[in-house]
């Protein structure tokens, strides 16, 4: 193949977004394993072992995924690709 053909389909998938969409579908898919498997987690926990502490670590791993996700949805994917003017 010649570089006009390779640039070609370099701007298709430039246009389409394909690899930022594959991230953040990769990134959902994660996050919603994560909350299930420590909402699995946590309620296999006995009432002796429930405390402060496991439902803080909860909360804020939950919290902190959700900003990261925040973060890449807006900065990463929504404020690239081309500017078609």
């Amino acid at each position: 193949m010649n570089k006009e053909k390779w640039l070609a389909r370099a701007e298709i998938i430039d246009a389409l977004r394909i690899i930022p969409r594959l991230m953040l579908l990769g990134f959902i898919c994660f996050y919603v394993w994560y909350i299930i498997y420590v909402t699995k987690w946590y309620f296999g926990i006995t009432d002796t072992g429930l405390s402060i502490s496991s439902t803080a670590f909860i909360t804020s791993t939950i919290t902190a995924i959700g900003a990261m996700f925040t973060w890449f949805g807006g900065s990463v994917y929504m404020h690239t690709g081309r500017e078609w003017g």
